[in-house]
């Protein structure tokens, strides 16, 4: 049987959305483009900032509390029948900021509580790569790290990786192409 391994901030959780309202911008999120690029207009002086000390700035209550996305209850209910939470396995990404990482740990004990294989909070996914393992992630970096350390890897459709969205049920059926045929 396969195993999975869901990324958090992206796949599961509005991340990239609450991170742009945090600083005032309210708008549908636009395609291809970075967080720091959407709010280039609000705010000019985050051109200048690194992407890891933009992402420090956010405290614990933003990861504790991060929106899921609309498909949330759905998408879990397919990958539960498809894979079985025995065989999902959740790894999000910490930033500088500790607080982060018990932010995300609280987000997770919230919203999947004994619901799976187990989760990690790990800066490289790559290092849980195996042939039998897919990686669902919206970092095309990531991806293709996983892929090269000799997993399989997936990219999640989302606005800011430059894909055209997609509903999550068009997401889950590339989803499903994928597993069955490797496009």
């Amino acid at each position: 049987m396969m195993e999975v391994i869901l990324d958090v901030d992206g796949v599961l959780a509005r991340c990239h959305e609450d991170a742009v309202r945090e600083y005032g911008y309210y708008e549908p999120y636009p395609l291809g483009m970075r967080v720091k690029d959407v709010l280039h207009d609000l705010h000019p002086y985050l051109q200048d900032v690194s992407h890891d000390a933009f992402w420090a700035k956010f405290e614990y209550d933003f990861w504790a509390n991060l929106r899921t996305h609309d498909y949330w209850p759905h998408f879990w209910d397919y990958m539960n029948a498809k894979f079985g939470n025995e065989n999902i396995f959740i790894a999000t990404r910490p930033t500088h900021n500790p607080a982060s990482a018990a932010g995300k740990m609280e987000w997770l004990h919230r919203h999947l509580p004994h619901t799976v294989a187990g989760f990690s909070i790990i800066k490289e996914k790559h290092w849980l790569a195996s042939p039998n393992r897919l990686l669902i992630d919206d970092s095309q970096s990531n991806i293709d790290k996983f892929v090269e350390a000799g997993g399989q890897g997936f990219l999640w459709r989302q606005p800011w990786n430059g894909l055209p969205y997609r509903t999550w049920l068009g997401r889950v059926i590339e989803l499903e192409q994928f597993i069955e045929f490797g496009v």
